[in-house]
């Protein structure tokens, strides 16, 4: 089996460096697979790919769309309560007006970009306007609004990975941020992969205490967006949940990773280990490290970036067993 990562996205240094690494040592782990030593070759996605972008005969880790906009987060908020898509900047002020005519704040996002970037937190109609001046692709993209999550209690990650030569995976994990630089930086996530059985998945939460609202609006949010999606091999969506200015408790699905992801060393490890013990949950951590030369390495933690000034490691951490009568 071969496994490629295309197509690259063009990125500056030190980011290309980070991928290059991360899709070599990922390529490592799915290649030693045993079921995935097959003929059919896989394709690693940096990003929603569209079917001209298909390289290989065989399986997809990422999602192929028909056009570029239907692989952006903009596409969980077609149809979503908790916030809006929108190529109207009169649409976007009128929700803005409401929003903060109830008392909440409102943030705005450009749905080409994730981690956080891209992002703007208004609460003035004036700062919108200001937002949606010096945004280059309303007509084109769109923006997204949803109220600003004033106090945020969890963030959360729930993963569907389906390769054809092993079966079809899924994960709930807790994800974990630190304050850098004035902003905030994905720091890794604990997650617990299983092959989607029920009794799997309700022990997986309960072992995280993880609210079974933040799994039904995940399901809900990786349903949409599979509707616009041809091919579906490696998808997981964020879900938040919190508080808005005016004391409201929100869990919505805020941003949607249709490739390889944050998360992807760690469900890597996870299914090579479950599909090696025939087990009925692993549970794995991935860890991002932005000052690699102050901080300790885990004696049983494989590496998939290592350099100055990042380091992304993860581990297995625990296997249970299946049910005696699960197959």
């Amino acid at each position: 089996m071969k496994i490629i990562h295309a197509p690259e996205s063009p990125m500056p240094e030190p980011y290309k460096t980070y991928v290059a690494q991360r899709a070599e040592n990922i390529a490592a782990v799915l290649g030693s697979i045993r079921a995935l030593q097959t003929e059919q070759d896989m394709q690693l996605c940096s990003r929603a790919i569209t079917p001209d972008e298909v390289l290989v005969d065989g399986d997809v880790y990422g999602c192929v769309v028909g056009d570029t906009n239907a692989g952006y987060k903009s596409v969980l908020y077609k149809s979503n309560n908790s916030g809006i898509a929108t190529h109207s900047a009169e649409d976007a002020l009128r929700y803005v007006e409401a929003s903060l005519h109830m008392g909440n704040r409102v943030r705005m996002k450009d749905p080409r970009e994730s981690d956080g970037m891209g992002q703007s937190v208004v609460e003035t109609c004036e700062q919108a306007e200001a937002v949606l001046e010096a945004f280059d692709a309303l007509s084109t993209t769109g923006i997204v609004l949803m109220p600003h999550i004033a106090r945020i209690t969890d963030r959360l990650s729930f993963g569907r990975i389906n390769l054809e030569g092993a079966g079809s995976f899924q994960y709930v994990g807790r994800e974990e941020v630190l304050r850098r630089n004035g902003g905030e930086l994905f720091a890794g996530a604990d997650i617990a992969l299983s092959r989607g059985d029920s009794l799997h998945v309700e022990r997986a939460m309960r072992q995280l205490h993880i609210e079974p609202r933040a799994l039904e609006v995940a399901e809900r949010a990786i349903a949409r967006f599979k509707t616009h999606a041809i091919r579906s091999g490696r998808v997981s969506v964020d879900v938040l949940s919190g508080y808005t200015d005016s004391g409201k408790k929100i869990t919505a699905a805020v941003d949607v990773t249709p490739r390889v992801g944050g998360n992807t060393p760690a469900e890597v490890l996870a299914i090579s280990a479950l599909m090696a013990y025939r087990s009925g949950i692993a549970y794995a951590s991935g860890r991002l490290v932005y000052d690699p030369r102050s901080a300790s390495r885990p004696e049983d933690a494989t590496t998939f970036v290592d350099t100055d000034t990042l380091l992304i490691h993860a581990r297995v951490q625990s296997l249970e067993e299946c049910d005696r009568d699960a197959d």
